[in-house]
């Protein structure tokens, strides 16, 4: 498995409640009500108090160079709508989040060697492999805490759950965010079906509609969540600590790339391909 990850920048999750509070706390956004519309202007940010007063559809983030895109506060329905994916991911649920902003790409090798060169982090699994460390690759072989420890560095943090699959799903109830059917598919994710056996540089395929790439498949993002079951649905068969995996990879059959897939949660000191 490749483990990669998105960053959110918002103030401490209020609503989803099997968070781990572990969180670098960088932006604190206004509700949607109490501001105008975001404006079209892209701005350079380098510090979180920038966009308290700030509110624009895309930023770069001086830190790491990411280009972010604000994603709307709103409420939708979490989970699996057509009993396609295991019993976990469901009962389906109602969740309202504040807006955020989130990196429009997974984080690549370029990016995680700067972060390396500034704080001496270790290296990732596979970092010498010319099958996976080329600069426009998003980087593969991070534990969950190399995740955290990268969101820190950047002044910001994973998503949860409920944030990435409400970004991922961008207003649709699709299994996809284009649509239902797995004929689309490789127009807007790398899988099992299209890829070359390597994960693709990023941002090549056509993002969803919020503008985020590579949202369904390509590289697995770790979320900010330990694992647990939804309300209602069924109980975990072991106590084994586990932290939320999604959006599925380069090598994965179609089910895995739906927006309300939880096939895959893994240790946080797990890091495999």
């Amino acid at each position: 498995m490749l483990l990669v990850f998105w960053l959110a920048c918002q103030d401490q999750p209020k609503v989803q409640k099997a968070v781990e509070v572990q969180t670098t706390v960088t932006v604190e956004l206004k509700p949607q009500s109490a501001v105008a519309q975001p404006s079209e202007e892209e701005i350079v940010a380098g510090r979180a108090e920038e966009l308290k007063t700030v509110r624009t559809k895309k930023i770069t983030w001086k830190k790491d160079g990411s280009e972010m895109v604000l994603i709307p506060g709103g409420t939708f329905e979490m989970g699996d709508h057509f009993y396609e994916g295991g019993a976990n991911e469901r009962p389906v649920h109602t969740v309202t989040l504040d807006e955020f902003y989130m990196d429009v790409t997974e984080v690549t090798n370029a990016q995680y060697r700067v972060f390396m060169q500034q704080t001496g982090h270790r290296q990732p699994s596979y970092w010498t492999s010319s099958t996976y460390n080329q600069p426009d690759q998003p980087v593969v072989g991070v534990y969950w805490h190399d995740a955290m420890v990268y969101a820190t560095w950047a002044g910001k943090r994973l998503p949860t759950e409920a944030e990435w699959e409400y970004a991922c799903r961008a207003g649709t109830e699709t299994a996809y965010s284009y649509g239902d059917y797995t004929k689309d598919l490789s127009q807007h994710g790398w899988w099992a079906g299209n890829s070359d056996g390597v994960p693709e540089p990023v941002g090549k395929l056509t993002p969803n509609p919020w503008g985020l790439y590579d949202i369904h498949g390509n590289l697995f993002e770790w979320c900010l969540d330990t694992y647990k079951p939804y309300e209602g649905g069924p109980e975990l068969n072991s106590n084994i600590f586990l932290k939320v995996l999604r959006g599925g990879a380069y090598y994965c059959p179609d089910f895995i790339l739906r927006s309300a897939c939880r096939a895959e949660p893994q240790k946080p000191d797990y890091r495999w391909i």
